[in-house]
């Protein structure tokens, strides 16, 4: 892995305790719009990446969703508030993926993440050797809001693929990659068909995260089907989700 491809992230060299030599130990600055931003906690914070120490200080009203991929549609949420803080004080590990709502008028506002820097298999990382990246993905069909944990830009269909660093491997026939522009605050789907992404290849940043529609292992003959209904579901979903913002009132 060539090193030099490591951006957006301060790293510096830190002692561990037993069992580790040195570890990368860094920060990453990552800049939340107003409206919704697709995100995941890049580092392996030591208070155990709850909200209260990811996010410490968002804008009062601010709200993170968690994904549950087996009703597709957003499970457990947390609201900040100024003198609380926030109301559900949930973990938020690195790899899963969140939806971080900021609100009207409150303006883009940038938000910290420190801790330890970790391979795609979320071992640690220590600085100099190559990044390791994670298993291959066993679960079950459907769609899963995941995170880049790696300290790199993702992107293309070789060595640096999103599917290779977030899924452990490259994509199959009829998978898709979802994810949202928080500029335009649009959603873009682009699907594997016939060897090549139909809508761009799929690219992600530091902290980034998206929706991947995956086929897992069911039974014999199911798989495309299993994915085909995830997908179907998300669609409903993002439908919903617009005519929703369609009707909001500054």
């Amino acid at each position: 892995m060539n090193l030099k491809r490591i951006i957006s992230l301060a790293v510096v060299m830190a002692a561990l305790g037993a069992g580790h030599s040195h570890a990368a130990v860094g920060y990453v600055n990552l800049t939340f719009v107003e409206g919704e931003n697709l995100f995941g906690n890049p580092l392996d914070n030591e208070a155990g990446n709850l909200l209260s120490a990811l996010v410490p200080s968002p804008p009062v009203g601010t709200v993170v969703s968690l994904w549950d991929s087996a009703t597709t549609s957003y499970g457990l949420s947390s609201t900040f508030d100024a003198v609380s803080g926030w109301d559900v004080d949930f973990a938020l590990p690195p790899g899963t993926g969140a939806l971080l709502v900021t609100p009207i008028k409150a303006g883009s506002w940038v938000n910290t993440f420190v801790g330890q820097v970790l391979n795609g298999d979320g071992s640690v990382w220590g600085g100099a050797e190559p990044l390791v990246p994670p298993p291959p993905f066993s679960g079950p069909s459907g769609v899963y809001l995941l995170s880049s944990i790696v300290p790199r830009t993702l992107g293309g269909t070789g060595d640096d693929s999103a599917y290779l660093w977030v899924v452990g491997r490259q994509p199959e026939e009829g998978e898709g990659f979802t994810d949202l522009n928080a500029g335009t605050q649009t959603y873009n789907t682009t699907t594997f068909l016939g060897g090549v992404w139909d809508n761009g290849t799929p690219s992600m940043g530091v902290a980034g995260a998206a929706f991947f529609t995956l086929q897992g292992v069911p039974e014999p003959g199911a798989s495309g089907l299993a994915a085909g209904l995830a997908l179907a579901g998300f669609a409903v979903y993002r439908r919903l989700q617009s005519s929703t913002r369609g009707s909001r009132c500054d």
